[in-house]
């Protein structure tokens, strides 16, 4: 299947197992160019090989929490410099459980606020 992708940069989040790691393999099929994070360097470290086997193409990694909004800024930043540019960002993170009692935006340490 043809996306469209080709050439687009794209990052994605807890890309070490699972859903993360499934978005980013697809990702790459399709041609983009990929980054992708998570905090145990040796998962993310495997799974950006395997994605390379797989795809023929370079994945960009890097170790990070991305709760820490420092981190993810440096990563971003990385991103941005390897790659010139962002076009998608997969935030394949932990569901976070907030009791709202009145709607409110959250600022979070992750790639952007949550509505509550």
């Amino acid at each position: 299947m043809d996306l469209g992708l080709r050439g687009r940069v794209a990052i994605v989040a807890a890309a070490s197992k699972g859903l993360g790691r499934a978005v980013a393999e697809e990702l790459a099929r399709e041609g983009a160019e990929l980054a992708i994070c998570a905090r145990t360097a040796a998962d993310l470290q495997a799974a950006a090989s395997e994605i390379q086997v797989a795809t023929g193409r370079e994945v960009f990694w890097q170790t990070l929490d991305v709760g820490k909004a420092a981190e993810v800024s440096r990563f971003v930043g990385d991103v941005e410099k390897r790659f010139g540019r962002v076009d998608i960002c997969v935030t394949n993170t932990a569901a976070l459980r907030l009791n709202c009692s009145a709607p409110r935006r959250l600022k979070t340490g992750a790639f952007g606020p949550i509505s509550c």
